[in-house]
């Protein structure tokens, strides 16, 4: 028997943190981090983030051996779920390409343990997101440039492809075959930097279909391309806040937004209303790459950021963590010429960063709040996770996983900031859950994450 899950209904889906927060159209429905009644109160470059679906899954409990899921690129981009367009957002390169080069993975999970991950078939090989940001120079990095010849390359290759034929691969299906016999829980991640209507989901061979009641504590993230988990992350149930929450068997909500961490208040309002046992807030790298702050408003707008979380939660213990080692953005700061000849605006270095957000929570600290604390980004990703990473900034994939292993011990451990002892044993290498193919002896599998969990903005 052949049943259909709803994709319409909210109950289905884990990681979300608003309501409405599905954009359905005749294609299908598109899962959205952010509350779509408030969509165009956040910024476009934001928005476009937020529609990418980092660390949500489709969860329930079903015997079903085979899932089938159909699926359309939202190749619209942003004007499905907002309106406004000033500043328009940037594109290096047309949503509607994204189908003819990108790579989207989705990782199935059979009670807690990866069963297989799979990807689409993009007629472009070798130039997906992951291969604009591989670097084609040797280290040190010293800029971004690479990147911008990476798209360049693309876009020749594009071009060899009628435009006529672009929308015979914006839809695809994935299809996770020979499930374990009898009633267990599905969870299928959806792809991390990819925006994605969701059009069918069959269960061929399922008698039930049944949502996910979890009611584990709940963790809710947020910060740069690093906890969203671009450009490369093994699979979206790789991505660091996933891995963690995982390890310490939490659920999580991650708004991890790839270049958008500028502490913007629609965001600090939306997570001060999340039904959250703990935080973590990754922040800084974003504002050195953007140049959007000066070392006059880097740690005030921080600490803002923090306040207004706090109206919603006076107690609720929350991690701050500094930025994670960056290359030559260590010790290099932006100077801004704005007039006044030898005074100049200037963004903090990263080494800066860490000083400034280390005072900052010692101050809120000596206020009272005794639930904040901070977390050393130099920490978390040791000279390994240094040393793997392709352009002196985003860790590989092991890296990623690496950093959630190390937050769940800091976080979760024995004498953990935000819940103690919910830390559980690695499972797998670098602490992702294991593949069925991996022997099984002395693991243990850790619970798959999630939450359907719903607030809007006031």
């Amino acid at each position: 028997m052949t049943r259909t899950v709803d994709l319409t209904n909210p109950s289905f889906y884990q990681g979300l943190l608003s309501e409405p927060c599905l954009d359905i159209n005749a294609d299908g429905a598109l899962p959205v981090r952010f509350p779509l009644a408030n969509a165009n109160l956040a910024h476009p470059e934001l928005m476009e983030q937020l529609m990418q679906p980092s660390g949500v899954s489709l969860s329930f409990n079903t015997d079903a051996r085979v899932c089938r899921l159909r699926y359309r690129w939202a190749t619209e981009g942003l004007a499905c779920c907002s309106k406004r367009d000033f500043p328009p957002a940037g594109h290096l390169m047309p949503p509607a390409t994204k189908p003819l080069w990108d790579v989207a993975s989705f990782d199935l999970l059979v009670d807690g343990v990866l069963f297989d991950r799979q990807t689409n078939d993009p007629p472009i090989k070798g130039q997906s997101g992951d291969d604009m940001f591989m670097p084609t120079m040797q280290k040190p990095i010293n800029d971004f440039s690479y990147v911008f010849q990476n798209y360049g390359a693309l876009h020749d290759k594009i071009k060899a492809i009628p435009e006529e034929k672009w929308g015979h691969y914006a839809a695809g299906e994935i299809v996770f075959k020979q499930l374990p016999a009898g009633y267990k829980r599905l969870d299928l991640y959806l792809p991390e930097k990819s925006s994605l209507r969701l059009c069918s989901l069959n269960l061929e061979g399922a008698a039930g279909i049944n949502a996910i009641d979890d009611s584990r504590p709940l963790l809710v993230t947020y910060g740069s391309s690093i906890t969203q988990g671009m450009p490369f992350a093994n699979g979206p149930s790789s991505v660091w806040p996933v891995v963690a929450a995982r390890a310490a068997d939490v659920r999580v909500v991650n708004l991890g937004v790839g270049g958008q961490c500028h502490f913007d208040q629609v965001m600090a309002r939306l997570i001060s209303k999340a039904p959250a046992a703990c935080f973590a807030f990754e922040l800084g790298i974003n504002v050195h790459n953007m140049c959007s702050m000066n070392m006059r408003t880097f740690a005030e707008a921080a600490m803002g950021f923090i306040l207004t979380v706090r109206d919603g939660h006076p107690k609720t213990p929350i991690c701050v963590i500094s930025p994670i080692w960056g290359g030559f953005r260590e010790e290099q700061g932006w100077d801004t010429d704005i007039g006044f000849g030898a005074f100049k605006a200037k963004c903090p270095s990263l080494t800066e960063m860490r000083d400034l957000l280390k005072k900052m929570v010692e101050l809120l600290r000596s206020r009272g709040d005794e639930n904040l604390h901070l977390v050393d980004g130099l920490n978390l990703a040791d000279e390994d996770v240094r040393m793997s990473m392709p352009d002196d900034l985003h860790p590989n994939g092991n890296g990623y996983e690496k950093i959630g292993i190390r937050f769940a011990e800091l976080a979760f451990g024995p004498k953990g900031l935000l819940i103690p002892g919910r830390f559980q044993s690695q499972v797998g290498k670098n602490g992702n859950s294991r593949n069925r193919n991996e022997q099984q002896k002395h693991e243990v599998a850790m619970p798959a994450v999630g939450v359907p969990c719903f607030c809007t903005l006031q």
